[in-house]
């Protein structure tokens, strides 16, 4: 992944080298990212190294707005979604 060092990749309990064997290895995204979806790779790779660095998987609840309607959280995730062309 361009811009993270390869020592970093290396070290499996950093939060990059988590993502990267994330997305490598236990990643169900249908259909897989390929290398040549490089901006929706490193989206995916910056969000998976956010989760790993900030504990994801001890995660207890989400701590979203209760008064969220569909329509502001479908806005929202309109500049996160994958779309194949």
């Amino acid at each position: 992944i361009a811009g993270t060092p390869a020592a970093t990749l290396n070290n499996e309990n950093s939060p990059q080298a988590q993502a990267l064997d994330w997305i490598s290895n236990k990643d169900q995204m249908a259909p897989p990212l390929c290398p040549s979806d490089e901006p929706e790779v490193l989206q995916r790779y910056i969000m998976a190294a956010f989760y790993f660095a900030t504990g994801g998987g001890s995660w207890k609840e989400c701590i979203a707005p209760a008064d969220s309607s569909p329509a502001a959280i479908a806005a929202a995730n309109q500049n996160c979604s994958i779309e194949a062309t």
